[in-house]
């Protein structure tokens, strides 16, 4: 890293999740994220393997990603650089922001093994095209998960055809722990309808659990944090967000007949087609679902399947931790078509249900701020919204796209297995 970067003091604890922790330096503008590791071995049944993969590869991984199936819709990815941190740094580090971290995610500390860490952009902010009313820039995480419900023929747990997997693991956690159970679905966020989406968004502020994070310059907070009276707050929120992820779809390419799948334990009552303001095929949740359907098996499939698939076709696990291999550059590659039909289809189904895995778990990341003015070409405007007579400008990423392990599928077996178990019993 470059000198003026190395003072661990200008590193502040901004965020983190199971595999890694986010510190930010807001002069620089700049985001690390940090791998952790367990203090003591963690035992499970499920027996979850921690990421195996280098961050080349990892990149490597986003990179296929976005050069196959986003093409033209690259500005939703952030690419990284990967940078090499002494271990003074990184104690140093710890030692400070150890004070700032929940204490549930103090299991796990800072790696000194993994020195080389991911250096990005802090998306928390960015620059609008004019002038800003404040200083404010307000950042919303949405962890959305499964914004389907499976069709496979090869699923037995029949509730998983009536019930989405969010609500069915919110059953599971709340018999387990419990825990308060979710107002949120996900087949709101997903339905394709305005108001739907401001229902779910009002939904994750009154249960936000781990799927809703906020951030106002920067700083984390809750959403009772913010002020009444203010240009944000509880009221305001939903409808700022909804009008983005509606103006995103770019409702002009809506599609009458796309297939509205409801989840019996949502209750959002959708109203009559002409009433709902139905977004366009396009869009960022158009695209995640997308991928998340790539899954088109499931797991009650794959995993009774794929060691026997894996032995007849002579690829081995090591090829699936290797984006370089023979093994992706196929499924990734110009060779896709002959893959996918006639080499090694039961090969691609599995490569296809790993993709998919990233993208049921990964989060949406929306930074907006307000403007001086409106102006009339607002509404025209691809990255501004208008709500209640205020312009917004706003910046839309993916983020948590990290690639899932060929080696965890008993893991997600036996979760499903379980959380639509939990259900029945």
């Amino acid at each position: 890293m470059e000198s003026g970067m190395v003072e661990f003091l200008d590193w502040e604890y901004h965020a983190e999740g199971n595999a890694n922790i986010i510190v930010k330096n807001q002069q620089q503008n700049l985001a690390l994220r940090i791998r952790k590791y367990a203090k003591v071995q963690e035992t499970s049944h499920s027996n979850k393997l921690g990421n195996l993969l280098s961050l080349e590869q990892e990149q490597l991984f986003l990179k296929l990603i976005s050069s196959t199936y986003f093409k033209n819709e690259n500005h939703y990815l952030s690419l990284y650089t990967p940078v090499y941190l002494s271990k003074e740094f990184l104690v140093k580090l710890m030692v400070n922001i150890d004070l700032k971290r929940p204490d549930y995610r103090k299991t796990k500390t800072i790696s000194l093994e993994s020195q080389t860490c991911i250096l990005m952009p802090f998306i928390g902010q960015f620059k609008p095209d004019r002038s800003f009313s404040s200083d404010l820039f307000v950042s919303v995480e949405i962890k959305p998960k499964w914004g389907f419900i499976p069709t496979s023929k090869f699923i037995k747990n029949t509730i998983k055809k009536k019930v989405c997997r969010f609500c069915l693991h919110q059953n599971y956690k709340v018999q387990k722990s419990n825990k308060t159970l979710s107002k949120y679905c996900p087949l709101d966020l997903f339905g394709g309808c305005k108001t739907g989406v401001e229902h779910a968004i009002r939904s994750l502020l009154q249960t936000p659990q781990n799927n809703l994070k906020l951030a106002v310059s920067g700083t984390v907070c809750c959403i009772d944090e913010l002020d009444s009276q203010s240009a944000i707050n509880y009221e305001s929120l939903p409808k700022v967000l909804s009008e983005i992820f509606y103006k995103d779809s770019e409702p002009g390419t809506s599609n009458q007949e796309a297939k509205i799948q409801i989840c019996e334990q949502s209750n959002f009552k959708r109203p009559l087609y002409d009433d709902c303001m139905n977004f366009g095929v396009k869009g960022i949740l158009n695209l995640l679902r997308k991928m998340q359907c790539l899954d088109t098996l499931d797991v009650e499939y794959i995993f009774p399947h794929y060691k026997d698939i894996l032995e007849k076709s002579g690829y081995t696990e090591n090829d699936f931790l290797d984006y370089h291999s023979d093994l992706w550059t196929k499924f990734f590659g110009s060779e896709q078509d002959s893959f996918k039909r006639t080499t090694q289809p039961e090969i691609w189904d599995i490569c296809q249900y790993l993709v998919s895995a990233t993208f049921k778990d990964c989060s949406i990341l929306i930074t907006f701020c307000e403007l001086v003015s409106t102006k009339d070409d607002d509404l025209h405007s691809k990255s501004i919204v208008i709500v209640d007579g205020k312009s917004y400008q706003y910046d839309i990423k993916l983020i948590d796209l990290d690639p899932r392990l060929l080696q965890n599928i008993p893991y997600y077996y036996q979760q499903d297995s379980d959380i639509a178990s939990a259900w029945n019993g």
